[in-house]
């Protein structure tokens, strides 16, 4: 019997007890976790069904003897939340298994699952064998009993309510009221908290229930000796923990359920195809009949759900004998295969004819339409030039059964195209990554790679073997005068045919070496700044010079000006009175490598004049008779600025001395419909002046 999914309960005995099994191994290294008692609910009539079991096998030899106390709290009454709502204790004494000695009228009335749970609570033995003595032994042995007696009593309790009620492990709250909701608690018990057990909770009311779902998605495989029988059990997970199969020989007047042992639901796992089924097998022959076959589901608390879908199978005899190529040949650019099928008692049903270009895959229908029995012979109009062929018998209620494949080859004198879609490129280590588009030819067996240091050069195969991908990785030197590679590609057939040359792919080599470096000949001091004269660097990658600066002492370089023409002199204005440059010539080519130039320096020849304030301006303040002046000068070591005034045409003179801290004056020595002229400089603590600034003119 085939079982894919678990029944909640049976999962915790299961999945638990094999955590225990460990436990000779790692008892010393593992902390033991903490157990917790797994509880569910359902609304029954007018009753309130509880079940519950811990999830370790300890916890419940442990709970055996101390017993659950339930418990339950008032959460709503008519649909209104309850306040102050206490538990209330639903079990006059904790609830044990019962007796030993009252389980005798319990296995009368049900054999199989209260003998299997009287003996995995009270049986001195649970079928594990002691063939080793020993110490070491004796306690594997014992957890091996633990195991099983836990995982068979939970199996046994969800197989039947009456007996998981008999195993301590369900409830029946008959006082539920249907306009109330409830919230119930399973706990150890509190007389007895020797060992520390989470508690057990569910929510429950009658307005929760609701019908037990059908089966659906019933399918069925008859074979000559059995039927499969199959149906969707996954989204059923929790609400059944095993399923009926029922079998019908009279077109469904009656039916006799097929599985003694129940199809339990087991919960799949990614080892398991098909894991959202379950499975059971009918051993009885279908051959020449019609059997009909249902299946119902058993929840946990023993309700049987409805019947599924009925299915109706008949089994026919299988297939057994492969068909068998007798001749596959060539004739006029077609190809003839013809086969034989042993004798068999399957009813077949007819043939397809499947090629392909591999051996091992890719191999489809070529004929439009299933070929009778009584054909054994078939013409392909349009064969590939490599072709595999097989022939496919099918027969009613079979699996199709393939001949072994046979192999023609077309006549082939045809090359194939050359391949195109080229590109590449090539790092700094020197290696090339090639690829190209993929020829669409069917036949086709590869690629080969060539090259060359120039274009119209002797190209060089590059690849060992005929490649079949469509790329290529390939190493070039870099330390070489030649600035780039070539490359061509050819296509080959699987009867060697070669294609012509493909067009040339060019790629520039990464260039590693910086160009030769640029050679300063001159640099002069000037009153308007510092000149400069240099030889370019003689290499021909080179794209650009640029002209660096630094204030001497430190290490501070910055590009004045960058020159792509063939520029060999420079005066730098923006150098400052005072300070001492160095000066270097960078050279960069077209790989964004570069080479500096010996470092010059110099220094802007001073005259004893600083410069002039570039930013004057005066505006007529009519309202208030007064002109405003105002500059900017970001000079330092100023002590103060001295204004010069004159009237329009007539001679300047030093009109005032403003403190070095102002970059304002009101002129209000004025005549009205007059035109002024005035200028500025600044006077340094050093004694230095600056020249005049521009004149400026406002008229009054």
């Amino acid at each position: 019997m085939l079982k894919y999914q678990l029944s909640f309960f049976f999962v915790v005995g299961l999945l638990f007890a094999a955590n225990e099994g460990a436990v000779g191994q790692t008892r010393q290294r593992i902390k033991p976790r903490k157990a917790k008692i797994m509880t569910i609910a359902r609304p029954y009539r007018d009753s309130i069904l509880l079940r519950w079991a811990p999830d370790d096998q300890s916890a419940w030899q442990f709970l055996n003897k101390e017993g659950y106390v339930v418990k339950r709290q008032t959460l709503t009454r008519d649909g209104k939340l309850v306040s102050s709502s206490v538990f209330k204790v639903l079990t006059a004494k904790p609830i044990v298994p019962a007796p030993k000695a009252s389980w005798q009228a319990l296995v009368e009335a049900d054999d199989k699952y209260g003998t299997i749970a009287a003996q995995a609570l009270y049986g001195d033995d649970f079928e594990v064998t002691q063939e080793v003595k020993g110490n070491p032994a004796q306690v594997i042995n014992m957890v091996k009993q633990n195991e099983q007696r836990f995982s068979m009593a939970l199996f046994s309790a969800d197989q039947s309510f009456r007996i998981a009620k008999a195993m301590g492990l369900a409830f029946t709250d008959t006082t539920a009221k249907s306009n109330e909701s409830y919230r119930y608690v399973i706990i150890p018990n509190p007389k007895r908290r020797i060992r520390d057990i989470d508690s057990g909770m569910v929510d429950a009311s009658f307005l929760a229930a609701k019908p037990l779902p059908k089966v659906t998605d019933l399918k069925a495989f008859a074979m000559e000796n059995g039927v499969l029988v199959s149906w969707l059990s996954k989204p059923l997970l929790g609400q059944y923990t095993y399923y009926e199969v029922e079998r019908s020989e009279d077109e469904g007047q009656t039916f006799v359920k097929i599985n003694s042992i129940p199809t339990v639901n087991t919960q799949a796992n990614d080892d398991i195809p098909n894991a959202e089924r379950a499975f059971d097998m009918d051993s009885v022959s279908a051959l020449g009949r019609v059997l009909v076959y249902r299946v119902k589901g058993i929840s946990p608390f023993g309700e049987v759900g409805p019947s599924s879908d009925t299915i109706h199978v008949t089994a026919y005899h299988q297939l057994k004998e492969q068909p068998i190529i007798k001749e596959a040949k060539v004739h006029n650019g077609t190809v003839q295969i013809d086969w034989t099928l042993p004798k068999t008692e399957a009813e077949v049903t007819g043939f397809d004819i499947e090629r392909s270009s591999s051996k091992e895959k890719g191999f489809l229908k070529i004929n439009s339409q299933l070929i009778p029995l009584l054909d054994s012979s078939f013409i392909d109009l349009k064969p590939n030039n490599i072709n595999f062929y097989r022939v496919k018998a099918y027969a009613r209620n079979s699996p199709s059964l393939s001949s072994l494949d046979v192999l023609v080859q077309m006549p082939d004198s045809i090359p194939p195209a050359p391949p195109k879609g080229m590109s590449g490129e090539i790092n700094k280590k020197g290696i090339v990554k090639l690829k190209w588009e993929a020829n669409a030819e069917p036949d086709l067996f590869g690629y080969r790679v060539f090259r060359a240091n120039s274009e119209d050069g002797e190209y060089a195969q590059v690849t060992k073997t005929t490649r079949l991908l469509n790329s290529f990785i390939d190493t070039v030197d870099l330390k070489t005068l030649t600035k780039y590679v070539f490359y061509k590609f050819v296509a080959i057939d699987k009867r060697y045919n070669p294609s012509g040359f493909s067009e040339v792919l060019k790629l520039k080599r990464p260039d590693i070496v910086p160009p030769a470096s640029a050679v300063i000949t001159a640099i002069k001091a000037l009153p308007n700044g510092i000149y400069l004269s240099w030889y370019r660097s003689v290499s021909e990658d080179v794209v650009k010079h640029e002209l660096l600066r630094t204030p001497v002492g430190k290490e501070d370089w910055k590009t004045v000006i960058s020159f792509t023409d063939t520029t060999k002199s420079y005066v730098d204005q923006s150098a400052e009175l005072n300070q001492p440059y160095s000066y270097k010539i960078r050279a960069v080519d077209d790989s964004y490598l570069s080479s500096e130039s010996k470092a010059f320096t110099s220094k802007r020849l001073d005259l004893g004049l600083q410069p002039d304030v570039t930013i004057f301006r005066g505006t007529a303040d009519r309202e208030n008779q007064q002109i405003i002046l105002k500059w900017d000068y970001k000079r330092l070591g100023v002590s103060k600025y001295l204004l010069y005034k004159a009237e329009v045409s007539k001679p300047l003179r030093l009109y005032k001395a403003v403190d070095a801290n102002l970059n304002t004056f009101k002129d209000d020595q004025l005549f009205i419909n007059t035109s002024y002229e005035y200028r500025i400089k600044a006077v340094f603590a050093d004694g230095t002046e600056s020249r005049f600034s521009d004149r400026i003119v406002v008229e009054y």
